[in-house]
C-alpha cells in the first residue's frame, strides 16, 4: 500500500480536491498533509476531506517532508507538490542527471528505506536534494511523464531566496562527492550571476508597491501618545480607551480632543515625534528598484500626508480630520476605502486592507506585488493579505506569526535584501 505526504502553507483552496483525487487510487489507503503553520482554514479542510494531519516541527518544504515520513505506516511513499527549474548547475556538477527534464517537480515516489538513507533539506533545495542523494547511492530512478499539472505560483519576491537554497543543496553535494574543482567554481561563478542578472531584469519591469504603517512604524512612537502629552489629554485618553472596545466609536471619540487646535499645532506635534532614522535612504533606494512608495494609517490623513512629505513617499492614506479655517472642529471622517465591500478579504467592518485592496487596484499592481509593512494587530489584515507581509519590532505575538518576514531592530534596512 502506498502513502501520501503533502506539505502545505495555506492550501485552504485547493488541499481539499487533492486529497480527494489522491484517495480515488485504492492503492492508497494513508495520505499525510504536514501543516507548515498556515494562518487559513488549509488544516479543517485537509481533515475535513479524510487526511491525517500534523503540524510541521520547522518552517520549510523540507522539514515537512521528512516529518511526514517518519509518520508514514507504509513502505511505498509519494510526495506531492514543487515548482521551479536549476538545470545549468546541476548539468554542470552532476552530468548524470542532465535527462532529467523536471529535477524540482518534487513529485517523488519511492521506498521508505531508500528515503531514510538520505538529507531532507529543511528548505526548496529539499526536491533537487532528494534527486542527488537517490543517485549517488545507486538508486534506480525513473522520470515519468504525469501530464500537466497547474501549480500556484511563486509570489516573484521568493525568486532569489529559493534559487539560493536550491543552489546551496547541489552544491554541498558536490562538495560531500569531492566534485568541485577551482575550474568548476569560476562556472559556477558565470552561471549565478548570469541568473542573478536575468532575475534583477525581470523584476526591474514589474509594477511593485510597498506599503508602511505610520505609528510605531515609520514613527518612533505614536503620534496621538505625543499629542496627548502636548495637549494634556493622557487621563482622558486612557479612560477612552479602557471603556470603548469599538473601534469605530474610538476613533470618533478620540478625534474630539483635537478640536480647537490648529493646523501648525498639529504638525508641530508630529515633528516631534522622531522617524526612524533610515527611512529617508531606504526610500530612496526603493523608488530607484521602481517601487511607489505608500503610508496606509488609521491616524490622520493630515499628518500622514506630512509624514509622506517628509520621507518622499507617493501617496498617503487615512481618516479624515476636519478642519474650519485651519482649526480642527473635532469631528472626523472614516474614509470609503477603508470600509468593508463585497470584495474585502475580511470581516473587519474597516480595515486597512480595504485601502490596500483600493491602491492596488487603483495603480494596476496585483497584490502579490506589494511588501505591507505593520506593527500592530491593527496591521495584521494588511500584513497578510500583501505578497510579503513585515512585522516591524511589532510586540503582536499574531502579527510576528502570520508574517513573512520580521525585523526586530529599528531599522528599514533589512527590507532592501528582500525587496528587489
Amino acid at each position: 500500500m502506498i502513502t501520501v505526504i503533502i506539505p502545505v502553507l495555506n492550501e485552504e483552496k485547493t488541499i481539499g480536491k487533492v486529497i480527494h483525487f489522491v484517495k480515488k487510487t485504492q492503492s492508497v489507503n494513508e495520505v499525510i498533509v504536514v501543516d507548515d503553520k498556515s494562518t487559513d482554514n488549509t488544516v479543517q479542510e485537509a481533515k475535513n476531506a479524510g487526511a491525517s494531519v500534523i503540524t510541521s516541527t520547522k518552517i520549510g518544504k523540507g522539514a515537512s517532508m521528512r516529518d511526514g515520513l517518519l509518520v508514514a505506516k507504509n513502505e511505498i511513499i509519494v510526495f506531492l507538490d514543487g515548482d521551479g527549474d536549476f538545470q545549468p548547475l546541476l548539468s554542470l556538477l552532476f552530468p548524470q542527471l542532465d535527462s532529467f527534464l523536471q529535477p524540482l517537480s518534487g513529485m517523488i515516489a519511492g521506498k521508505k528505506e531508500f528515503f531514510k538513507k538520505i538529507i531532507f533539506e529543511d528548505d526548496y533545495g529539499v526536491d533537487i536534494g532528494i534527486l542527488i542523494d537517490m543517485n549517488l547511492i545507486g538508486a534506480r530512478i525513473a522520470e515519468v511523464n504525469i501530464g500537466v499539472i497547474q501549480h500556484k505560483m511563486k509570489q516573484w519576491q521568493e525568486l532569489t531566496h529559493m534559487s539560493r537554497e536550491v543552489a546551496r543543496a547541489i552544491l554541498k553535494r558536490a562538495v560531500n562527492s569531492s566534485l568541485v574543482n577551482l575550474n568548476s567554481l569560476e562556472t559556477i561563478n558565470i552561471i549565478r550571476d548570469q541568473m542573478g542578472f536575468a532575475i534583477k531584469e525581470t523584476l526591474s519591469t514589474l509594477k511593485k508597491m510597498i506599503i508602511f504603517d505610520m505609528d510605531n512604524t515609520i514613527l518612533n512612537g505614536r503620534f496621538i501618545d505625543k499629542a496627548a502629552i502636548t495637549f494634556g489629554f493622557q487621563k482622558e485618553l486612557v479612560d477612552i480607551v479602557i471603556k470603548n472596545q469599538d473601534s469605530y466609536l474610538l476613533t470618533k471619540l478620540i478625534a474630539r480632543f483635537f478640536k480647537g487646535f490648529n493646523i501648525s499645532q498639529l504638525l508641530a506635534v508630529a515633528d516631534e515625534v522622531p522617524i526612524v532614522s533610515d527611512i529617508f535612504d531606504v526610500v530612496k533606494e526603493l523608488k530607484k528598484r521602481g517601487y511607489i512608495i505608500g503610508i496606509i494609517s488609521d491616524s490622520y490623513d493630515c499628518i500622514a500626508i506630512h509624514i509622506k512629505n517628509k520621507i518622499g513617499a507617493d501617496f498617503a492614506l487615512a481618516n479624515e480630520l476636519e478642519f474650519s479655517q485651519s482649526i480642527a472642529t473635532g469631528e472626523i471622517k472614516i474614509p470609503s476605502f477603508f470600509m468593508k465591500t463585497d470584495r474585502s478579504r475580511c470581516n473587519h467592518n474597516f480595515c486597512k486592507s480595504n485601502a490596500l485592496l483600493q491602491v492596488s487596484e487603483q495603480y494596476g499592481i496585483e497584490l502579490s506585488n506589494i511588501i505591507a509593512v505593520g506593527d500592530s494587530e491593527f496591521d495584521i489584515c494588511m500584513v497578510r493579505l500583501a505578497g510579503i507581509g513585515v512585522a516591524f519590532c511589532s510586540s503582536s505575538n499574531i502579527l510576528n506569526t502570520i508574517a513573512d518576514q520580521k525585523i526586530e531592530s529599528k531599522s528599514f534596512r533589512p527590507i532592501l535584501n528582500f525587496a528587489i
